[in-house]
């Protein structure tokens, strides 16, 4: 503020007292004196310099009932205290500041203030302060001749300039804090551990039943016409080893005699027209005829069909008197397979929600060297058996139809620096140099289908950084060419790694496919992913390549088309995905009969701001919802008492305005979002949930 726009408060007196020219003297004069106050006090807290600005009469009244002094050494030793008890600068916001011109060698100076600084390193605030000062001009000299300290709201006690014994208090309260959550994160330590077992212990589960189950189980691709998985049994049946039958596909075991009706079945069973047993005759290494009663489901991962089948040798029982009695018992059989799948498929989802879910909550909070390793390993593991869940049981995936590009209006800059980010733990690991270099000329804010880039970046990635034992891997982004409406960008993935001989180039983009096979059992990779890479790649109007030395490193390059996105597009893009730090305020009812699925989800709804409370099966829900309360409900359906499909057709006939009720299960068989939905429930939810989506989806129906 300037002196000369200062506020100025005219006593009633004759004109002749004081002319317009002196009051400006005074109020000029005091405001210097009253900024330098401000400067030495507030910000350098300087008491020696304040020394300067007072005069040797000067008086102090405080708020603490030892700061009322006479004399310049008195007052001094009040304001030595004041420096003493809090050495830091104060920050200060004014308000109210005034000037009074008395007569022409003296004028009355008052300010309020709302001050902030740290004490004792507990940060304080200290609302509604008041400084009073009379300055007055002696000998040539204007001085302050007397200053009253009003301390707002605050209690001082004898010996105090600040609150001391009240910060000491906070700071005991901020220690007890400290030694509780050290507590809890010790507790959770523990529990990170035993999640890492359950991990282990799940993947070898589930091991053990593909590998170990009577019937032979086969996965196929038919756009590609390969076979992604077989288990032991159904290269027994057939008299090959994996990797003979993986190099095959299904027009190579099947008999001439029977191939077109066999084909036909098979693509019934494909498009979803027929769900019982179909009897097939499959051709052994021997070219013997074996049957199979086939039951097959079409199964959707990363956008990608597969075809799962369950074989079961009939060839014995076709040849006997009973082999109509037999078909029907292979096709309930077949029903129960079914069941199998799911079944399987929601016992794995329901502890890898708690799993992943803890993940999610633990990275929101400060963790030691030692807790983050473990959360690296509980989400490397998680990842590996999501993987495997998504491959062969997650059936709730399902689609018909070819894969279509979902695009979207994002910011590239954003999206490169997240998943950057996401990768220097690994490099960080093997002491690699992470590096992103972006050219000038790319339009930031474009349209195209984020998920499938960073689908192949993240691919690439992987594999530099797996491949890659010292140096350094390089993420480079250039425009190659660029109009009004349109862009073709480039991403090279640079690494300093083992490197690829011409030889073996042709090989890299092709199904099942991999270079080095002992270096593969080390790093671990089923050979698809850059086969992957390469169709989404001509999806997105692009091309993928590699140019490579041996021992000297790679640069695995790929190009795909954008559109320019409005300016408005993206910045309602980016609104949309802000998320992390929410407040949302939502009075929310969980209603789950599993204690880590209600604690995952209730630490990741109280993330956001939610007031949440807890139903542990559909009756007690009834019990525990509040009408015009709880604003929306998640509901799983399989639970002990009362089921959750029971509980919100209840809830509904009960109450006319219930919020939105959403189905939040590890039931993900194909269909079941909508089967529930068409049952009265809003929306549907598969398990694992995260934040992001249970954030979204309260967004979405919370008004």
């Amino acid at each position: 503020m300037k002196h000369s726009d200062l506020p100025v408060i005219e006593l009633q007196q004759p004109e002749v007292f004081m002319s317009k020219i002196d009051k400006e003297l005074v109020i000029n004069e005091i405001a210097k004196v009253y900024k330098l106050f401000v400067r030495f006090y507030f910000k350098e807290r300087d008491p020696d310099s304040l020394k300067k600005l007072f005069s040797e009469n000067i008086s102090n009244i405080g708020s603490a009932s030892d700061e009322l002094a006479t004399g310049l050494a008195d007052v001094m030793d009040i304001f030595y205290r004041d420096r003493d008890q809090c050495p830091d600068e104060i920050n200060y916001k004014e308000s109210n500041f005034s000037i009074t011109a008395i007569n022409s060698h003296s004028g009355l100076a008052i300010c309020e203030y709302d001050l902030y600084t740290i004490i004792d390193k507990m940060p304080i605030a200290m609302p509604g302060y008041r400084i009073s000062m009379i300055v007055g001009k002696s000998n040539g000299k204007w001085l302050i001749n007397h200053l009253h300290f009003s301390k707002g709201e605050e209690e001082l006690q004898e010996g105090e300039s600040f609150p001391l014994k009240e910060i000491e208090k906070r700071n005991k309260i901020l220690e007890q804090i400290v030694q509780d959550r050290t507590k809890d994160l010790s507790n959770l330590n523990e529990e990170l551990k035993q999640a890492n077992k359950n991990i282990l212990e799940i993947k070898q589960r589930f091991e053990s039943v593909f590998e170990n189950v009577n019937d032979g189980i086969m996965v196929a691709d038919w756009t590609n016409k390969s076979f992604y998985m077989l288990n032991n049994k159904m290269c027994d049946l057939l008299g090959y080893s994996k990797n003979e039958l993986l190099n095959l596909w299904i027009d190579d075991i099947l008999p001439k005699e029977y191939y077109k009706e066999s084909i036909e079945k098979l693509q019934k069973q494909y498009a979803g027209k027929t769900i019982i047993a179909e009897e097939l005759p499959f051709l052994t290494k021997n070219n013997e005829i074996k049957y199979f009663d086939v039951n097959s489901k079409t199964v959707t991962i990363n956008d990608k069909q597969y075809f799962v089948s369950l074989l079961r040798d009939i060839t014995e029982k076709r040849a006997t008197m009973e082999l109509h009695k037999e078909m029907e018992i292979s096709r309930k059989a077949s029903e129960t397979k079914d069941l199998f799948l799911a079944n399987i498929s929601h016992e794995i989802r329901t502890p890898v929600t708690g799993i992943i879910g803890m993940t999610e909550v633990l990275k929101r909070s400060e963790l030691n060297n030692e807790q983050y390793e473990y959360l690296e390993i509980i989400k490397e593991s998680s990842n590996v058996l999501l993987d495997i869940i998504n491959d062969l049981l997650d059936i709730s995936k399902i689609e018909a139809g070819k894969l279509v590009l979902r695009e979207e209006a994002f910011t590239l800059h954003e999206l490169l620096w997240n998943i950057k980010t996401l990768f220097e733990g690994r490099a960080c690991r093997k002491s690699l140099d992470l590096k992103l270099s972006y050219s000038t000329n790319i339009q930031d804010k474009i349209i195209a289908d984020k998920t499938r880039i960073e689908q192949i970046l993240m691919n690439l990635l992987t594999n530099a950084i797996k491949y890659t034992e010292e140096g350094s891997v390089e993420i480079s982004v250039s425009a190659l060419s660029n109009n009004i409406y349109n862009s073709e960008i480039k991403i090279e993935v640079k690494d300093t790694g083992i490197g690829i001989s011409d030889e073996d180039k042709p090989k890299l983009f092709k199904k099942f496919e991999q270079l080095d096979q002992s270096y593969t059992r080390k790093t671990g990779g089923s050979g698809l992913g850059l086969y992957i890479c390469k169709e989404l790649t001509k999806l997105l109007g692009g091309k993928i390549d590699v140019e490579s030395t041996p021992d000297v490193g790679s640069n695995f390059w790929f190009t795909f088309k954008v559109k320019k996105a409005y300016t408005e597009e993206a910045e309602l893009q980016q609104a949309d995905l802000n998320i992390d730090n929410v407040d949302l305020g939502f009075n929310v009812l969980i209603v789950d009969d599993k204690e880590v699925n209600i604690q995952v989800i209730k630490l990741m709804l109280e993330s956001a701001g939610c007031n949440v409370d807890i139903a542990t099966d559909g009756k007690e829900a009834i019990a525990a919802y509040k009408p015009d309360f709880h604003q929306i409900i998640f509901m799983d359906i399989m639970m002990p008492v009362m089921d959750g499909v029971t509980s919100m057709l209840k809830i509904k006939e009960k109450y006319k305005n219930a919020p939105p009720i959403v189905a939040l299960t590890a039931n993900a068989m194909e269909g079941d979002a909508q089967t529930y939905m068409s049952k009265g429930f809003s929306d549907y939810m598969p398990k694992p949930a995260n934040r992001a989506g249970l954030v979204n989806m309260m967004l979405k129906w919370v008004k």
